[in-house]
């Protein structure tokens, strides 16, 4: 199976710890018989909005990984929740091949690109153009919403917050509960705030 893994850790966390930070999750795959197959810094980013613990900003760091024992989720999280340095971690379980997932892969930070390329402007355009004729966006694009990149969802959700109906974005059901998903995954790292629509920067 393929995971990807995302860990906020303090934005303050020196090189040496955030090193140390990163052999540990490799460290702890591979006990498993797991394999790393992609690491990404994202660096140090503001939240959207502050969290529990008050922190503003953290520094993310990004996995892609493969693994049969599904034990090594559990692992992980217990040592994310001991682990001083670390305020947030989000584990998925992809249903795509490796091979595909790496390809597609691109720092959501870098230009703000969707994973088909789009930006931010072009998005916007589109789907204003698809919400008059009631099709579904993503359906039409063969588009996936992703919680790492916010130009595939952030249009779905007001500046209150609060994530548009169908009725309103024209999407099909399908495409609206995962699009619903992939916001509640970013608002848990985050990337997204709860009160508003303004994204990490």
């Amino acid at each position: 199976m393929v995971y990807e893994a995302a860990i906020v850790l303090r934005a303050e966390i020196d090189e040496t710890a955030f090193e140390a930070f990163k052999g540990l999750v490799s460290e702890v795959i591979k006990e498993f018989g797991g394999e790393i197959l992609l690491t990404d810094d994202w660096g140090a980013r503001i939240f959207s909005q502050p969290n529990k613990r008050g922190n503003r900003r953290g520094r993310y760091v990004y996995f892609i990984y493969s693994c049969e024992d599904g034990k090594v989720i559990k692992e992980l999280e217990r040592r994310f929740k001991i682990n001083e340095d670390c305020l947030n971690s989000l584990i998925i379980k992809k249903e795509i091949s490796a091979e595909k997932m790496l390809k597609d892969y691109k720092n959501p930070f870098t230009g703000q690109v969707d994973a088909e390329g789009r930006s931010d402007r072009d998005v916007e355009k589109d789907r204003k153009r698809f919400a008059r004729r009631k099709t579904c966006w993503f359906k039409a694009n063969k588009v996936e919403p992703d919680w790492k990149y916010q130009t595939t969802y952030r249009w779905l959700i007001n500046e209150f917050g609060k994530i548009s109906p169908k009725r309103i974005t024209g999407l099909s059901s399908k495409y609206q509960r995962k699009a619903t998903t992939e916001i509640k995954r970013a608002r848990n790292i985050g990337m997204m705030g709860y009160m508003t629509n303004n994204p990490t920067a």
